[in-house]
């Protein structure tokens, strides 16, 4: 989800039809509401430039409009690509990244850490 405009009301639709039920019929699924909250960073990562066989870290923190019941999806980019959820990242069927990712909840933020495992990457974006 990119901005609020893909919240809203959502279902899905199927049409059957075949020799013993000629007309189409319709079915549908039950509604889901989607609701989008826009949580701007406290703590906001910058560009870097990693070395070979270091690894870096980069640290994003969120405030926790949530609550204690939920625990959000939190997904890392390199530059427009999202980083794979085992924590790699292939471009040309080469890997470039090989991440961890930890998310932590606490004093309502989400503090949300993405370790850049000793790879050698050209300088982009981390986001």
């Amino acid at each position: 989800v990119k901005d609020a405009s893909t919240a809203g009301d959502y279902s899905c639709m199927g049409t059957y039809q075949s020799g013993s039920c000629p007309k189409p019929e319709a079915f549908f699924s039950a509604t889901y509401s989607l609701t989008v909250i826009e949580a701007k960073p406290t703590t906001q990562p910058t560009s870097a430039t990693i070395s070979t066989g270091v690894d870096h870290i980069l640290t994003c923190v969120f405030p926790d409009p949530f609550g204690a019941t939920y625990v959000p999806r939190i997904s890392w980019f390199y530059d427009d690509q999202a980083i794979l959820s085992n924590g790699k990242m292939y471009k040309n069927n080469q890997m470039v990244l090989d991440t961890s990712k930890a998310d932590v909840k606490a004093n309502s933020e989400i503090k949300t850490t993405l370790t850049i495992k000793k790879k050698k990457v050209p300088t982009a974006t981390l986001r």
